[in-house]
């Protein structure tokens, strides 16, 4: 019976370790710093395109990063305002020479004309470089970690407590006898 409520216990113990849900409240910097990076993966799936592709998948691309500036204008509130109207002026301008693009031209022709936009939309979301979105992410993992392993913690010494008061509730007698 002893060995039976160890381990029921030594189980609830484990259950309540895993069960942390809480997540914390996103940092806007954190948000900011996400959406430029999600831009900046945008502007790189663009880029990638070439003679295996088609215009409209240009056309498509250049959608999903102007969507993308927007999200980052969303996000950044008034972490960097000129800094981010740079980076919708820089997507607009793409935004613009893709709806350029003749309809003759091979899909090779038009992302070479638009090398000048990429490294624009490129040159402004490094320049928001400023508010070290690297040294906030790491911060806020970190936060996390240490948020999680407290109430981890908490949960494995009240589970403990409990397990503790459920031996001594059995008594000393029920405690040293050998299991059958």
């Amino acid at each position: 019976m002893n060995r039976g409520l160890l381990a029921v216990g030594a189980a609830a113990l484990l259950v309540l370790a895993g069960c942390n849900d809480s997540q914390p409240t996103p940092d806007p910097k954190v948000a900011f710093c996400d959406s430029l990076r999600t831009l900046a993966s945008s502007v790189q799936d663009l880029r990638a395109l070439g003679a295996g592709n088609t215009i409209e998948e240009i056309q498509s691309g250049a959608s999903s990063v102007k969507d993308a500036a927007d999200a980052v204008k969303e996000a950044a509130g008034s972490l960097a305002g000129a800094q981010v109207d740079d980076i919708e002026a820089a997507a607009d301008d793409l935004r613009a020479a893709v709806d350029d693009i003749s309809s003759d031209s091979t899909v090779i022709e038009a992302v070479q004309t638009l090398v000048p936009q990429f490294l624009a939309l490129r040159t402004s979301i490094n320049d928001v470089g400023e508010l070290n979105c690297g040294a906030v992410l790491l911060e806020a993992e970190a936060s996390a970690a240490v948020e999680q392993a407290g109430a981890q913690a908490s949960a494995i010494a009240e589970a403990a407590a409990t397990l503790k008061a459920e031996i001594e509730a059995v008594g000393p007698d029920a405690q040293a006898s050998p299991a059958s």
